[in-house]
């Protein structure tokens, strides 16, 4: 796991940033932990910050709030640093009156964002001879990492009971983690890999409106439909299939209209794709899978709207295609997407 963190501090002085020795130090017993710079940016009060209370009868940032005027701006976790003043004037209050509030960790985020605050003062110290800035940090920081790993939290027990949050950290292990994220990304690509890119944006796919194969005696040499129909408004991309070439352009073609072919190789097999009826045809050369490869139309003998796409096997060559044998050249697209 990368940590990439931002924080953001009412301090103008930056006075914290002599603590991230130590936390780097903490941080990197954390087993499959890859603790990158921390980002460092002055928060003005000025913001209004805004508090609520909770059911536990503490009051505490309001997260919302949070999120939106401290963005994580590319980090995966984001802390606001106040002091203990700051904490007076805002009323944040820990639900146990007797205990002032040092820190909280938003345990309620619906993204991969970890949100925490963290109350110290400069000059503050804890036990083994740590910061108030540097313990509390470590301790919010904690809790987010029980919650992202989804084991039991033990950061209490370790502050408050043994007094040594430090080695707490030897029992936070990504690496189990990290295997489940490589897993998951690989299972991803894989099935990314199995299938073509689609040739429109997805919200068009579903509006076929003549499929592959249906009997249509306006193609004189199969009497069947060798490819499929989608409604499409005119002027909306095309899009290459998988990485190919550009091979031809056919202009203003009394049954074709604007037309591209597109050949490419899948799973050893070479293929050529035509878009029939653009209105603006692709340009010849080289093209990367989702690259555009012309605009939807209404031109050459077309009824509306749409775009035509077939795909055969090899060189698109009609020699010898009839009504019983189209099938062994032709294949419908849709298996594909």
């Amino acid at each position: 796991m990368e940590l990439k963190t931002i924080i953001y501090t009412t301090s103008k002085n930056l006075w914290i940033k002599r603590d991230f020795e130590a936390i780097y130090d903490t941080l990197k017993k954390a087993s499959g932990v890859t603790v990158h710079d921390f980002d460092v940016v002055y928060f003005d009060m000025n913001h209004d910050l805004v508090s609520v209370k909770e059911s536990d009868g503490g009051t505490r940032i309001d997260w919302d709030w949070m999120s939106w005027h401290c963005p994580a701006k590319g980090h995966n976790a984001v802390c606001l640093h106040i002091s203990t003043e700051d904490r007076e004037k805002l009323g944040l209050r820990h639900p146990d009156p007797k205990q002032k509030l040092g820190g909280s960790y938003n345990r309620n985020t619906g993204d991969d964002t970890l949100d925490f605050v963290v109350i110290a003062d400069r000059g503050g110290r804890s036990y083994d001879d740590m910061s108030s800035f540097e313990r509390i940090f470590i301790h919010e920081l904690s809790h987010g990492f029980s919650h992202w790993r989804g084991v039991v939290d033990y950061t209490h027990l370790w502050d408050y009971t043994f007094k040594n949050i430090k080695d707490l950290y030897l029992t936070h292990d990504f690496s189990f983690w990290n295997s489940l994220k490589a897993k998951i990304e690989y299972l991803k690509s894989t099935l990314a890999a199995g299938k073509l890119h689609a040739p429109l944006d997805p919200q068009f796919m579903k509006n076929v409106t003549q499929k592959f194969g249906v009997p249509n005696p306006r193609y004189p040499t199969t009497k069947h439909h060798v490819g499929i129909d989608i409604a499409v408004p005119s002027g909306e991309a095309c899009y290459a299939l998988a990485d190919g070439e550009v091979v031809h352009v056919v202009r203003d073609h009394p049954i074709l209209g604007n037309a591209t072919y597109f050949e490419f190789f899948w799973k050893g097999q070479r293929y050529t794709v035509r878009y029939l009826h653009q209105s603006r045809p692709g340009t010849l050369g080289s093209k990367k899978r989702g690259e555009y490869l012309g605009s939807t139309g209404n031109t050459g003998d077309s009824t509306g709207p749409h775009l035509h796409l077939d795909m055969c096997k090899s060189f698109f060559n009609l020699n010898g295609i009839n009504e019983t044998n189209f099938r062994i050249k032709f294949i419908d697209p849709l298996l594909f997407f």
